[in-house]
């Protein structure tokens, strides 16, 4: 859904002084939507405010944090990073 709609957004209608800026805003909070978006689908636990009705119970195999970086081809790829409690 967020990548539909980053495909169908334009800005330069006329009375934006900045279109391509607005257009590169737009751009970067869309970006960062779909990344929490699919932390959150991919994380298969509930954890502080992060409920899901699918799986309502912590796990320790989800005591990570989820990285996310853009392989070359711009996919997203998620990885699990090991917490160091200390």
């Amino acid at each position: 859904v967020l990548a539909a709609t980053r495909a169908k957004f334009h800005t330069d209608d006329g009375t934006t002084v900045m279109p391509q800026v607005a257009e590169w805003e737009t751009s970067n909070v869309l970006g960062a939507a779909s990344v929490i978006a699919e932390a959150a689908l991919t994380r298969e636990e509930s954890r502080g405010g992060h409920q899901r009705t699918d799986f309502s119970e912590m796990s320790d195999a989800w005591r990570v944090r989820l990285a996310a970086t853009l392989d070359p081809d711009g996919q997203l790829v998620l990885m699990r990073v090991p917490l160091e409690l200390g």
